[in-house]
């Protein structure tokens, strides 16, 4: 049987932490090893999750490994931490203040071609935030068997950039390397770019077995803006290196996407008010410094010009129906 390890880092959770170890603790798929990775935290969630575990009649069934580190190194770096404890076939991402369905990993495991698909992906719940623009993601029972046709959907965005959810091959991941880039956030983005580059089959499923709980003040809430700003450099940065390294393919696709995604951070640093002038220029020049910085300059102006026209359209609908309304309701 194929073995998942899950891989859970904990850091201040005391109000959560038990209802997620008791929904890995009910799972109905029993090989399972729980990795629970100590970020340092400085609250009791440790001991509740320990607690939680000791107490439960299923923890018999489960392997556990308990991780602590010795200072708090962040989300990317506990992950990593479990990735390498690891002895598990497949590996499974839960962040510690959400759930997981009865039926997640055994559903996962099924449809995963007795262990040769490389990435399994099933589909989740937003609960506390009905508005939430990740209810867009409505997949299909689809299995793509190409590694071109893979980057093509993720780089469409039908395919959610979270880590959690997704059950991947543990030997692709310690052969490619494929590890999160610490010291960051929106660490998400720059791992499932890199894994999308290199797996070779993935599975997607309409089945909700993940619980993401929608916390107000969540990581990017209460981090500063440039420390936002400083991740987003960094990981434009890293992509780059791995362009250039040959782990990010060089597909039209790729290219594009990351193109865009310098685009993107570039036009919401210059509408921030949280830097000077000479700030911004530095930024800007670190992007310039990056491969292809004559494309980037292609599709900056491009998209101002976009951005104008567009504007430029939506003020003559108002201004006509200004017009009409004044004229001809008469």
């Amino acid at each position: 049987m194929l073995q998942v390890s899950i891989i859970i880092p904990i850091f201040k959770v005391e109000e959560y932490i038990v209802e997620c170890i008791e929904s890995v603790l009910s799972q109905s798929y029993l090989y399972l090893e729980i990795i629970l990775v100590d970020d340092c935290s400085p609250d009791n969630s440790m001991d509740l999750a320990k607690k939680c575990i000791e107490e439960s009649s299923n923890s018999k069934n489960f392997k556990f490994k308990y991780l602590k580190h010795d200072k708090n190194r962040g989300l990317s770096a506990a992950r990593n931490t479990g990735i390498k404890a690891s002895t598990g076939d497949y590996l499974y991402f839960l962040d510690s203040d959400d759930a997981i369905t009865e039926d997640c990993i055994s559903t996962l495991v099924e449809n995963s071609n007795g262990g040769k698909t490389d990435m399994v992906c099933g589909a989740f719940q937003v609960i506390g935030n009905e508005n939430s623009l990740w209810h867009q993601y409505q997949f299909n029972d689809r299995y793509f068997s190409e590694n071109h046709e893979i980057v093509k959907y993720y780089t469409s965005g039908a395919l959610y950039v979270m880590a959690w959810n997704k059950l991947i091959s543990r030997n692709l991941v310690l052969d490619r390397k494929l590890y999160f880039l610490e010291g960051v956030i929106h660490e998400d983005n720059h791992w499932s770019f890199l894994v999308s580059n290199q797996i070779q089959s993935l599975k997607t499923l309409t089945h909700k077995g993940y619980r993401y709980y929608h916390r107000e003040g969540g990581i990017t809430g209460h981090l500063s803006v440039r420390k936002r700003y400083d991740s987003f450099i960094t990981i434009l940065e890293a992509f780059n290196a791995a362009l250039v390294a040959g782990v990010i393919l060089k597909y039209p696709e790729c290219i594009k996407f990351i193109e865009k995604s310098k685009v993107q951070w570039i036009r919401e640093l210059c509408k921030s008010k949280e830097f000077s002038f000479v700030e911004k220029f530095k930024y800007f020049k670190r992007v310039l410094e990056l491969q292809n910085h004559f494309s980037f300059l292609l599709h900056y102006i491009f998209n101002i010009i976009k951005e104008w026209f567009y504007c430029c359209l939506e003020k003559g609908v108002m201004l006509r129906t200004k017009l009409y309304n004044k004229y001809c309701n008469r």
